[in-house]
Parts: structure tokens; sequence; C-alpha cells
């Protein structure tokens, strides 16, 4: 069942009666009550984005001196600085394989530091983005229920309006003439 429309015609009076008025009156504290609850909501999500966003910039610096540290390992091919004392005991051979070695140990210690710095970078921002789409969607959820609470309102007056005209001595003249007053969802949804 539709909404009847509410724009007053060509010589049609937007009217009230005390039932008119506390009918509105419900309806806007319906939809003011959905605006209210969703500045909780609205308020308690940006404490969550705001405790997620407070170790960012910390993990977006640790990452970003992990990929400096590894960038500068595989550009510094220098084998002498994993030089020992006890080289010149060993063959050229040999000193240069353990020395590869240990420049490869160090390679893959710093590739496993840099992955789990980029994982923990992208596990935050991720709960970041979660949080700013639950917002967006809590914007969109409001609006909804704003809407539907005016839809319900206007329902409810226009079942009023039509018995009151049918009990009205005059009721076919009084239906031509004017119209109720029905509540503005728009004026409440602007305060989301």
């Amino acid at each position: 069942m539709g909404v009847p429309e509410t724009a007053p015609e060509a010589g049609r009076r937007t009217v009230t009666t005390p039932r008119v008025a506390e009918l509105v009156s419900l309806t806007e504290q319906r939809m003011s009550w959905e605006v209210a609850r969703h500045h909780r909501e609205q308020a308690w999500m940006q404490r969550l984005r705001s405790k997620h966003l407070a170790p960012l910039d910390a993990q977006i610096e640790r990452t970003e001196l992990a990929a400096q540290a590894l960038a500068d390992l595989e550009k510094d091919q220098d084998l002498t600085r994993w030089a020992r004392g006890a080289d010149v005991l060993h063959s050229e051979c040999y000193v240069r394989r353990r020395r590869l070695a240990e420049l490869e140990r160090c390679r893959v210690a710093a590739v496993e530091h840099y992955t789990k710095e980029k994982e923990r970078l992208g596990e935050l921002l991720q709960r970041v983005a979660a949080v700013e789409s639950g917002m967006t969607i809590l914007d969109d959820v409001t609006r909804s229920r704003v809407q539907q609470a005016c839809a319900h309102g206007t329902r409810r007056i226009f079942n009023y309006w039509a018995s009151f005209v049918r009990s009205h001595p005059q009721g076919g003249e009084v239906n031509e003439r004017f119209v109720p007053a029905v509540p503005s969802p728009t004026e409440v949804a602007e305060q989301t």
C-alpha cells in the first residue's frame, strides 16, 4: 500500500486537527529518535576508527624501514663485510660460499621481516576500511529508517483522515478542499 500524494493540489489547503498534530508529532519524534540513534552509533564508530588509525602511522614507518633495509641489503653485494679472521685459513672458494650463505640468511630474514610488517599494515588498513564502510552503511540505514518512520506516520495520518472524512457531515466537501498536514523526512534526514 503506497503513501498518498501529500502535496496540496490547486485549491486544497493543508489543515491539521488535534489528532493529525499528535500523529505528526509522534512521527517527528520517531524520526528524531532514529537520528539520535545514528549519532550515538556514529560516535562509537568514530572512536573505533580512531583506535585503528592511532597505530597506523607507526606501522607505515616500520614497514618503510623494513623495505629500506631490504633494498639496502639487495643493493649492497659487498661480501667483505662478512669477513672473519679465520678466512685466511680457508680457501677462497670456501670463504666466498660462506659469505654468500651469510648474505642469503640476512636477506631471507629481511624479506620475512618486511613481509610481516607489510601484513600488519594490510590488517590495519583493512580494519579502518571496514569501519569506514560500516559508517557509510549506517548513514544509508538511518536514512531508510527515517523514511520508513515518515511513511508509517503518513499512512496513519491518512487512515485517520479517511475516517474523519467518512464521519464528517460534509465529508465530501472537506476532502475536496483540504488535505492533512504530514511530516517531512527531509528536514530530519539532513541532520544525519
